[in-house]
């Protein structure tokens, strides 16, 4: 199987040998003039897993960098490399064993060395827009990202866009929020784009009130949430660079809620 698909407005040429392994995810084709820009190139091996056992952390992968250039990434149902060079896509070649969510991992990765590059990141978050533009929920695992955005779905004139991971990306003049097309999205646009109008920052309490940060604050708060495996340099350059520029461009917040939809209020939410 070979397939080139559309990633954020990024392509990405995905070419499949061995035994047929779907995709999983809510991808669509690339444009015919969409220019490439990693290409990820998988054996698929019935057997490949067999005597593998799966790591405590699964399904983490195992990162190792093997120079400044290229990475090894390692989980008991898949194995590969992503080489890096300027001017040309990005190029990884995996073994995987026959199962879609080692593959739609695979795509989640190879995205986001990508986008790096692209002036773009993947976020652990949830998100809603309205008529203004989008608003990102962070936090830790249980501190209310699903609730805050479903909360606000039911009761605001807003559009849920992201339940566990987006795309933000710098376009010509402002940050994007772009709806992922990863495994997990279901009803949401996938490939829809906002402009990003807040980043939010959650803590559950007894009233709702948001706090602005300072750059600084906020980017300390940010990188705990990017989607990353970065191990070599120019990686781990990229994302305090794009990180440093989102957070001083983009307004971020501690916010500070009640599991009530009455945290519409201080979000200024479009009517």
């Amino acid at each position: 199987m070979r397939q080139s698909i559309d990633i954020a407005g990024l392509g990405l040429l995905l070419d499949v040998q061995g035994e047929a392994l779907r995709v999983a995810g809510h991808y669509q084709d690339a444009a015919p003039e969409l220019a490439i820009a990693m290409e990820l190139h998988v054996r698929v091996e019935a057997d490949f897993a067999e005597g593998r056992q799966a790591a405590a952390d699964f399904p983490a992968f195992q990162v190792e960098a093997v120079s400044d250039n290229c990475v090894k990434l390692s989980r008991y149902d898949a194995e590969g490399t992503i080489h890096f060079a300027d001017g040309e896509p990005l190029r990884a070649d995996f073994v995987v064993a026959p199962r879609e969510v080692a593959l739609e991992a695979l795509l989640r990765i190879l995205s986001s060395y990508t986008l790096l590059r692209h002036g773009g990141l993947v976020l652990h978050s949830s998100a809603i827009g309205d008529d203004q533009g989008a608003h990102v929920f962070s936090g830790v695992s249980g501190a209310g990202k699903s609730t805050i955005a479903a909360l606000l779905r039911d009761y605001w004139p807003v559009e849920q866009l992201s339940d566990e991971l987006l795309i933000l990306r710098r376009g010509p003049e402002k940050w994007e929020l772009i709806v992922s097309p990863f495994l997990g999205s279901k009803g949401l646009a996938h490939g829809k784009r906002k402009t990003l109008s807040s980043i939010n920052f959650l803590s559950q309490a007894d009233e709702n009130r948001r706090t602005e940060l300072r750059p600084a604050q906020a980017m300390s708060a940010m990188c705990r949430h990017i989607l990353s495996y970065a191990q070599d340099p120019k990686s781990g350059e990229l994302i305090l660079e794009l990180v440093m520029q989102l957070v001083s461009e983009v307004p971020c917040y501690d916010l500070d809620f009640l599991k009530d939809a009455s945290v519409g209020q201080v979000l200024d939410l479009a009517c």
